[in-house]
């Protein structure tokens, strides 16, 4: 399960970007929102993101889409 709130900064490996999306993901829900502009947002590359999504769906479940989607049922 992915908890919303602030979180611990002392986070291992890409946990610390994971849980910024997650965060991200939690103020945007209500807006679509594209991977590049997260991107722009969090100050990543747009491909790091889209090659950690793959990471984030084996740690979490789900991807990042699936994850912001989950927030508006």
């Amino acid at each position: 399960m992915i908890r919303s709130g602030t979180e611990s900064l002392f986070v291992h490996g890409n946990e610390y970007v994971y849980q910024r999306v997650v965060n991200y993901l939690n103020s945007q829900y209500t807006q679509i929102v594209s991977i590049e502009h997260m991107a722009d947002s969090l100050g990543y590359n747009r491909a790091y993101l889209s090659r950690i999504s793959t990471q984030f769906r084996h740690t979490y479940g789900m991807s990042p889409s699936e994850y912001r989607k989950s927030l508006s049922n």
